[in-house]
């Protein structure tokens, strides 16, 4: 739920005041004027970017000292150099490091800067503890994890496939799996990197290979070296794409852009979709090769509809993960309703329907009424209800009572309010309730 947090490194405080308001519509921010206080906000927080100045006029350390210290203390911090220096020597030892994208101070400074951010976090690296568990109460899930254990046991390293409707859990599983292994997971979402970007971005480049190649850059299949490469959303890969990504899976090596010499990789593959890739590969969408050999073993996460012992569980993860100090209760009877309800973005849309109920609720209690509410406002797929019957009788009764609200009928009847309106139409009582109870505006809702 955090945004991502920037830390701003510049001895010039108009830059710092500048772009801290220029990026904090979609960043947390941090800003330093000193190479001192930068490493300081470093050591104390957990910065997601420094975008970092070369020149710290009349200052002991330079910008150079700064990349030393992230490069060393903060390897997962990621580094943009901001900078309009005229110390040659200062650029071109700063361009030799990998992993670091140029921004030149201009006019089209702040497009670039937004673009190199995007770019970051795109992907992100991962390092699982090795105690890492997929929380569940499924028997399905529970053999699926069982089935990935016996798999790492064994040391395999043959390509995993993850299957599944968005919101299971697939990237959780990758997780899962980086740690049962206890390597490194390096994550790219398939579906946000752009086609232009996509080869530079997976297979890195050299110097001067394309237009804004300042610099050698390792991509992050290479960035994966000794550990895991995760392919999210692997049914969005562009074709071309996918034919590079066979060779790297078949031959462990990659090719820059710009180079013609091979690099070996040590590298483990998991992909992950909510893509049918057998439709794909039947209408040319996918190569067949490629998902032979992504699809060594291949696991399908349940549907939080497949799996409801899981949803009182993470219910209550949930809620304790958005509680802080303060205390929360739930319901039994708003546990019951999320039971039935269908959701179709799993645990995602429960997670938002949760965040939802603790920010309005003022009592700290999540009760049925609650819980409707919230599942209602994020809702495209109806509640589940026991069907129950009810006559013109009971239905005009409970209209008078209510003075013709509709929403507050279906709660003293105890049903969902789509069930009520169908019931309505059903009796024939649209036309009949019309002006005669509440407001019309009420009537036609």
């Amino acid at each position: 739920m955090n945004r991502p947090l920037l830390l701003i490194a510049d001895d010039d405080l108009d830059i710092l005041e500048s772009y801290e308001f220029l990026l904090k519509d979609e960043y947390d921010i941090l800003t330093a004027s000193s190479v001192v206080h930068a490493k300081k906000l470093l050591g104390e927080n957990k910065i997601d970017v420094a975008i970092v100045d070369l020149n710290f006029e009349g200052q002991d350390s330079d910008g150079l000292s700064l990349l030393d210290f992230i490069e060393n203390e903060k390897p997962h911090c990621g580094t943009l150099v901001f900078s309009s220096d005229t110390n040659t020597k200062r650029v071109v030892n700063a361009s030799k490091r990998n992993n670091i994208d140029f921004v030149v101070k201009d006019e089209t400074s702040e497009a670039q800067i937004r673009s190199a951010l995007k770019q970051f976090f795109i992907s992100r690296i991962t390092l699982p503890s090795s105690n890492f568990n997929f929380l569940t109460h499924s028997l399905l899930m529970k053999q699926i994890l069982k089935d990935i254990d016996k798999i790492v046991s064994q040391k395999r390293l043959s390509s995993i496939l993850i299957l599944g409707e968005s919101g299971t859990g697939k990237d959780y599983l990758a997780q899962y799996i980086a740690s049962r292994m206890n390597k490194k997971l390096i994550a790219a979402n398939m579906a946000a990197i752009p086609k232009e970007t996509a080869e530079s971005e997976l297979f890195g480049h050299k110097k001067g290979s394309f237009t804004g190649a300042v610099s050698d850059k390792k991509g992050l299949i290479e960035e994966a070296n000794g550990g895991i490469f995760f392919l999210d959303e692997i049914g969005d890969c562009p074709l071309a794409i996918q034919a590079k990504l066979l060779r790297v899976i078949q031959n462990k090596e990659i090719v820059r852009v710009g180079e013609n010499t091979p690099r070996q990789l040590d590298v483990q593959f998991i992909a992950a979709t909510n893509k049918v890739l057998d439709k794909l590969v039947d209408i040319g969408e996918f190569r067949l090769d490629l998902f032979e050999r992504l699809n060594v073993f291949s696991f399908t996460v349940p549907s939080l509809r497949e799996r409801p012992e899981d949803i009182e569980l993470y219910t209550r993860l949930f809620v304790n993960e958005f509680q802080g100090d303060k205390f929360f209760c739930v319901a039994p009877e708003a546990i019951e309703v999320f039971k039935k309800h269908l959701w179709k973005r799993n645990v995602r849309e429960l997670k938002n329907t949760i965040e939802r109920a603790m920010t309005y609720s003022t009592r700290g209690f999540l009760d049925k009424e609650l819980a409707i509410r919230c599942i209602d406002q994020g809702n495209d797929a109806p509640l589940q209800q026991e069907e129950k019957s009810f006559t013109t009788e009971e239905i005009m009764n409970i209209l008078k009572e209510t003075n013709g609200n509709r929403t507050r009928a279906a709660k003293k009847l105890g049903i969902h309010r789509s069930t009520f309106l169908r019931w309505v139409r059903k009796l024939n009582l649209d036309s009949s309730n019309e002006g005669t109870m509440g407001r019309p505006s009420i009537l036609r809702a």
